[in-house]
């Protein structure tokens, strides 16, 4: 999803989810910038995954978080 900056080239796009299953928690939110043009779109973004597990396993809860760089060519 994205929210566009007026009439503009530029946009913000997110991401966020909430859920459970063989996890207690697990959730995940991104969010960045990003440029559109006619044959080519470019986005910098950050996300954070984190994961809280059931039970007795050796590793209880993980988070990953990070940039990332996405380049999109149309034709």
């Amino acid at each position: 999803m994205r929210v566009w900056l007026g009439r503009s080239s530029w946009s913000i796009p997110y991401y966020l989810d909430v859920g459970t299953g063989s996890s207690s928690l697990t959730w995940q939110g991104l969010v960045g910038i990003a440029y559109s043009y006619k044959y080519f779109g470019a986005t910098l973004t950050y996300r954070h995954l984190y994961y809280d597990m059931k039970g007795d396993n050796l590793i209880h809860d993980m988070r990953f978080s990070g940039p990332a760089l996405g380049l999109s060519f149309r034709f």
